[in-house]
């Protein structure tokens, strides 16, 4: 099965959660959230029964939520969680959100166990934007230090740096995906060339030994990469504008 949500009028957003069947294409109902200015942050489906929704019912950014189903989405159960939710993962039996706490870094991670909604976090000297969780529950952490782009791994109570992608501010890192030894960091770059409308130029850096060499592999006619999708450590596909999308081989 596939799932999708439907938005409608942002002023007073209404989301509708509908179940698609691969097989027969038939498209089914499940539940609908007629709440003003609500957002859903991500979906997971782990089963036709079992289901997870990080969602936000209003227009404050600590009122989010935990929202749980084991009936194929027709009710749900709601777990507040009274937090800012930004990148979120899934790995295992436990669902992991980035989040922060009365500043402007993102410097927690919390994960919420699926089975019994406990709630732990860790906090990180870096405003992190995007991370990896490990098979270990060891975290691979992608963020600005200063004005550095850098990669971070934590394990065992220590963080080591793996990695500068930059000095400059002009520099913001985007996304951070790693598979087995594959670690594929997206950044952005101000566009000299086109200051006078703040223009940026996308940078992507690809590992394949865990982080020790690395390649800033071109990407000269993209103008931006989004959306990603990636395929385990084989490859890459993004849409990079003017009609055009992108599939890198790894």
């Amino acid at each position: 099965m596939e799932y999708l949500t439907e938005k409608y009028n942002p002023e007073f957003s209404k989301h509708k959660l509908y179940r698609i069947s691969k097989e027969s294409r038939q498209i089914e109902e499940l539940y609908e959230w007629n709440q003003g200015n609500s957002f859903i942050k991500d979906i997971y489906f782990e089963s036709d029964e079992i289901g997870y929704i990080f969602f936000r019912p209003s227009g404050n950014p600590l009122d989010y939520q935990f929202l749980k189903t084991n009936n194929g989405g027709k009710e749900w159960n709601v777990v507040e969680l009274n937090l800012p939710v930004n990148e979120t993962h899934r790995k295992d039996e436990k669902l992991y959100f980035l989040s922060n706490k009365n500043n402007l870094k993102s410097d927690w991670i919390y994960s919420i166990d699926k089975s019994n909604d406990i709630l732990n976090s860790i906090q990180f000297e870096l405003n992190i934007i995007d991370f990896s969780v490990g098979e270990n529950g060891d975290y691979w952490l992608l963020g600005k230090e200063k004005d550095k782009t850098v990669l971070k791994h934590y394990e065992d109570g220590k963080t080591i740096d793996i990695q500068t992608f930059s000095d400059n501010a002009d520099v913001s890192p985007k996304q951070l995906y790693k598979y087995d030894e594959l670690i594929v960091v997206i950044a952005s770059q101000i566009d000299e060339n086109m200051l006078g409308i703040g223009g940026t130029k996308p940078l992507m850096f690809v590992s394949k030994d865990n982080g020790l060499m690395w390649d800033n592999h071109r990407l000269d006619e993209a103008l931006y990469l989004k959306p990603i999708s990636f395929y385990k450590d084989e490859q890459m596909t993004a849409y990079v504008g003017n009609g055009k999308v992108l599939t890198c081989k790894f």
